[in-house]
């Protein structure tokens, strides 16, 4: 998306999200692999890029600073010829109608919103506006917008910092949705869900695969998703028993992916009996649960999730 020769991509979260350093990492991964000329908006400058590839000019926002506002500062870029613009914060009306300008001028624009999610990303851009003028800006956003992502960090079993990604790409599908007269947001985000092929990433998907891998708690995971897509949750993870239990047991689930934590110790010493896939015909009975084991296999990045198979 940084080889974009115009248009707009926003970085998303809540404060401490860890916006500012993905904004920077995009910044320094363009200045390492292109010939650009970037400027920057910052309020404060928080990091201090030097020229390799690209030229940067780093300004700062504020009184007795390089520029008094962001909107002044977006001005005196369409003047100063730069490739790439970057908007430490796009706060307000103005910010937003100058970034826009901007990228209609030819021009690749990279900025922050402070917003929790993808979806409500794009409803806060036309919430911008008045009424009036939404229908029109819709048109202008689904044309020129080209990717959000939206990020949380939250803490992980191990005590790390883990990122859970929300990524956004705007192709076809996401421009009809945002065109639309009533804008859905709960359709923008079955879209980013089923359209894994071309790039964009669902919170959901996210969250489950850290579970799987063992990164976060159920409780952690419930925490980030709303009541509503506790159901989609549940199919991610091919689970057929209720996410509100402390504990996932192998009584009532089909070929789920777990963590080892959450296995029982006698079930782990019965998949450690069990011959691998595809030799022998007899499988294990657990006669105090009424199930039979039909097959297993260990996966996951880091081989610590246990995939069982059963019937009754």
């Amino acid at each position: 998306m940084t080889y974009q020769p115009q248009g707009l991509i926003l970085v998303t979260g809540k404060t401490n999200s860890g916006k500012t350093t993905t904004l920077n990492a995009l910044i320094n991964e363009i200045n390492e692999t292109q010939n650009r000329k970037i400027m920057t908006l910052e309020n404060p400058v928080e990091f201090r890029h030097h020229s390799k590839k690209s030229l940067i000019v780093q300004k700062e926002v504020g009184y007795g600073q390089d520029v008094l506002t962001y909107k002044d500062g977006v001005k005196n870029c369409l003047r100063e010829d730069c490739d790439i613009l970057v908007i430490g914060e796009i706060r307000d009306r103005e910010t937003m109608d100058a970034a826009i300008e901007t990228a209609e001028a030819g021009h690749l624009v990279i900025g922050t919103l402070h917003t929790k999610s993808c979806a409500e990303t794009i409803d806060r851009m036309i919430n911008f506006y008045d009424i009036s003028d939404q229908q029109s800006i819709k048109y202008m956003i689904a044309s020129l917008l080209k990717l959000v992502t939206s990020q949380r960090l939250i803490r992980g079993k191990d005590g790390k910092l883990v990122l859970v990604p929300e990524v956004m790409v705007v192709d076809n599908i996401i421009s009809g949705i945002i065109r639309k007269e009533k804008l859905s947001v709960s359709e923008i985000e079955d879209a980013i869900q089923s359209n894994s092929a071309n790039g964009s990433i669902g919170l959901i998907n996210s969250i489950a695969e850290l579970f799987v891998d063992d990164r976060i708690t159920l409780d952690q995971a419930k925490a980030q998703i709303e009541e509503k897509n506790i159901e989609e949750f549940r199919r991610r993870l091919n689970v057929n028993c209720t996410l509100m239990d402390e504990e996932l047991r192998p009584k009532i689930v089909i070929d789920v992916p777990m963590p080892v934590s959450y296995i029982t110790k006698e079930l782990v010493e019965q998949i450690s009996l069990l011959e691998p896939f595809g030799k022998g015909n007899t499988k294990p009975v657990f006669a105090q649960k009424n199930l039979r084991v039909l097959d297993y296999s260990i996966i996951g990045k880091n081989k610590n999730v246990v995939k069982l198979k059963y019937e009754r």
